[in-house]
C-alpha cells in the first residue's frame, strides 16, 4: 500500500491564526505602561489639589463665621455694658455658646476697644469687617491752637495734618469732639459737595460749640480703604461721608468695618448743619436722656440699662418729630423697670443697612418702635418693611410697635 501524507488544516507550525495568537499573547509595550503611569499621575495630582483647595475654603468659612460671632457678640455686649467683654465675660453674659477655640480676645485697659487674634487654623485671618482686627497704627494728628476768645475763628479753616492726610479743620475754643468729614475729591460722586458745604459753613457761622469739624481729603491716601481705617484709628466721635450715603468706595469700605457713619449731601435738610444737629441731638444729649451707644450706634437712654423691660425707639420717617417730643417728656414718666433707648440711625433716611439693624435685634430688646414705612435694606441690594422684618429675625421673638403720632407710652408700660 502506498503511504499518503494528510495536512489538516489550521495544525501546521506556519498557520496565520497561530501567529495571531502568539502576538496577542505578548502582553503591553513599555510605552504603553508608561502612558497608563503618567495619566494616573495626573489624576492623582489633581484629586490631591482639589481636597486640598476644599479644605482651605472650609477652613476659611470656619474662620469667617467664628469671627462674625464674636464681632456681633462685642457689639451687643459693649451696648449693653458700655465697654467690650473677654471671652470668659462673653460666654458668662449669654452672647456666646462656648468659647472660640480659633480667636483670642484682646482688650484696652480702659475696655473701650478689642482685637480679634487668630491662633490655630485662624492663624493670621484678617477680619472681614474690620471691627476687632488688628487696628492701623494711629497717625499723628495735628490740630490748630485753639482761638484766644469765641468765635475769633469766625471764616477761618486751618490747614492740618489728619489721620496722615491732608485735611482743614474749624474748631470752637476748647474743642473736645471731632467730627470728621470726609472728601472723596472729584473721584467721588458727592465729594465736591463737601469742600463747597464746609465753605459756606466757615463763611457763614461761627465755629459750633465744643465741636472741631475736619474735612479729610481722601485723596490724599494711599487709597480710600487706607484712609477709612486711619479715621477710625483717630476714633473721632463721629464721620460723615459726603460720597453718595451708602455707595462708593468710602462707605462701601465703612459698611464693611461695621463703622457707623452719617451719609450727608450738599443740600439744607441733609448738609453739615443737619450733622451738628445730630451731634446736638445725640451726643450732647440735646433731646435728653443719657448719651450712650447701643449695638454700636449712638443713642439716648432713659432708664436703667437693668430694667426689666427694654424698649428702642427709631425715631424715623413720618413721625419723627413726635417721637422725639415723646421721648423727651418720657423721662418723668417712665416706670422704674423700664428703659427706652432712643437710637439715632441717620438724620431723616427712611432706611438702615441690614449691617447695623441686626445687632440691634442681636441686643434682644422687648420692642421696637418705628414707623412702620422704615425700611431694613440688605447690603446685597432690596429692602423690607421693619415689622416684618423684626418678625422673621428677631431671636427671641421682639414685639415691633408701630408708630402713630399717638403716646407710644401706653404700648410699653
Amino acid at each position: 500500500m502506498s503511504s499518503r501524507t494528510f495536512k489538516i488544516a489550521g495544525c501546521g507550525a506556519d498557520t496565520p491564526k497561530v501567529k495571531t495568537a502568539r502576538r496577542q499573547d505578548k502582553g503591553f509595550t513599555l510605552v504603553e505602561l508608561l502612558i497608563v503611569i503618567v495619566i494616573l499621575g495626573i489624576l492623582a495630582t489633581v484629586t490631591v489639589f482639589a481636597v486640598t483647595g476644599i479644605t482651605n475654603k472650609g477652613k476659611t468659612s470656619a474662620c469667617a463665621a467664628d469671627n462674625r460671632t464674636l464681632v456681633d457678640a462685642e457689639e451687643v455686649f459693649y451696648a449693653e455694658h458700655s465697654t467690650y467683654g473677654t471671652m470668659a465675660e462673653l460666654e458668662s453674659a449669654g452672647r456666646i455658646v462656648d468659647q472660640s477655640t480659633l480667636f483670642t480676645v484682646t482688650l484696652t485697659p480702659a475696655a473701650d476697644d478689642y482685637t480679634l487674634t487668630g491662633v490655630g487654623d485662624c492663624a493670621g485671618f484678617v477680619s472681614a469687617t474690620g471691627v476687632g482686627a488688628a487696628a492701623p497704627t494711629p497717625t499723628t494728628t495735628t490740630l490748630p491752637a485753639a482761638p484766644a476768645t469765641p468765635g475769633s475763628a469766625l471764616n477761618v479753616a486751618d490747614a492740618i495734618t489728619f489721620a496722615g492726610m491732608d485735611a482743614l479743620s474749624y474748631a470752637a475754643p476748647g474743642a473736645t469732639a471731632t467730627i470728621v468729614v470726609i472728601d472723596s475729591g472729584s473721584s467721588g460722586s458727592g465729594g465736591d459737595n463737601a469742600a463747597n458745604n464746609f465753605d459756606d459753613l466757615v463763611n457763614a457761622v461761627p465755629p459750633h460749640t465744643g465741636v472741631n469739624l475736619v474735612l479729610a481729603d481722601l485723596t490724599s491716601a494711599a487709597n480710600a480703604a487706607a484712609g477709612v481705617d486711619a479715621i477710625i484709628a483717630a476714633h473721632p466721635t463721629l464721620i460723615v461721608n459726603y460720597s453718595g450715603g451708602s455707595s462708593g468706595p468710602a462707605s462701601n469700605a465703612l459698611i464693611s468695618r461695621h463703622q457707623f457713619f452719617l451719609g450727608a449731601s450738599f443740600t439744607p435738610t441733609n448738609g453739615i448743619e443737619s450733622v451738628l444737629d445730630f451731634y446736638d441731638d445725640y451726643f450732647a444729649g440735646g433731646l435728653g436722656g443719657t448719651p450712650t451707644t447701643y449695638a454700636g450706634l449712638p443713642a439716648l437712654r432713659i432708664g436703667p440699662a437693668s430694667a426689666a423691660t427694654q424698649a428702642v425707639l427709631l425715631p424715623n420717617g413720618a413721625f419723627a418729630a413726635s417721637a422725639k417730643a415723646q421721648f423727651a417728656a418720657a423721662a418723668s414718666s417712665l416706670p422704674a423697670d423700664t428703659s427706652i433707648v432712643m437710637v439715632g440711625t441717620g438724620q431723616s433716611f427712611p432706611g438702615l443697612l441690614s449691617t447695623y439693624f441686626d445687632p440691634i435685634l442681636a441686643a434682644a430688646p422687648d420692642v421696637i418702635l418705628a414707623d412702620p414705612n422704615f425700611q431694613i435694606q440688605a447690603s446685597a441690594g432690596g429692602s423690607t418693611d421693619i415689622d416684618q422684618y423684626v418678625a422673621l429675625n428677631a431671636n427671641p421673638p421682639t414685639q415691633f410697635v408701630a408708630l402713630t403720632g399717638s403716646d407710644f407710652m401706653t404700648s410699653i408700660t
